[in-house]
C-alpha cells in the first residue's frame, strides 16, 4: 500500500508580523518533509521577503495565496498575507512620496 495524503495538521509559527496559523501536509507513513517550516522550525524564515517580493512584482493577494500553495504546498490565509504586505505598505508609501530632487544627473529605464 503506497503512502499517500493524511489530511494536515496546524502548526503555529512566529513572523516578523506576529504569529501565523499553517496547515501543514501529512502523509500516511510520515515521511513527508515540509520545506518552508521544517519539522520542528518555529519561526519563518524567509516567507515575509518571498511575499513582498511577489506583491511587489505585482501579485494579488489572491495570486500569491495561489503560487504559494503550488509552489509549496502552503496554504495561508487572505488576512495573514494582507497583513504581510501592509507591514511595508507605509514605508512604500514614504518612499513614494518622498520630493524628488530637482536635477538627477542619470535616469536609467527598462522596458
Amino acid at each position: 500500500h503506497a503512502n499517500s495524503r493524511n489530511g494536515t495538521t496546524p502548526k503555529t509559527v512566529e513572523s516578523e508580523v506576529g504569529p501565523i496559523e499553517l496547515d501543514v501536509p501529512r502523509d500516511r507513513g510520515g515521511s513527508f518533509t515540509p520545506r518552508l517550516v521544517p519539522k520542528g522550525q518555529r519561526r519563518l524564515g524567509g516567507l515575509d521577503d518571498m511575499i513582498i517580493s511577489l506583491y511587489a512584482g505585482g501579485m494579488t493577494i489572491r495570486d500569491i495565496q495561489h503560487h504559494l500553495a503550488s509552489t509549496i504546498g502552503t496554504d495561508l490565509s487572505h488576512e495573514t498575507i494582507s497583513n504581510i504586505t501592509d507591514a511595508v505598505s507605509e514605508e512604500v508609501l514614504a518612499w513614494q512620496s518622498r520630493p524628488l530632487e530637482e536635477f538627477y544627473p542619470v535616469i536609467y529605464l527598462d522596458a
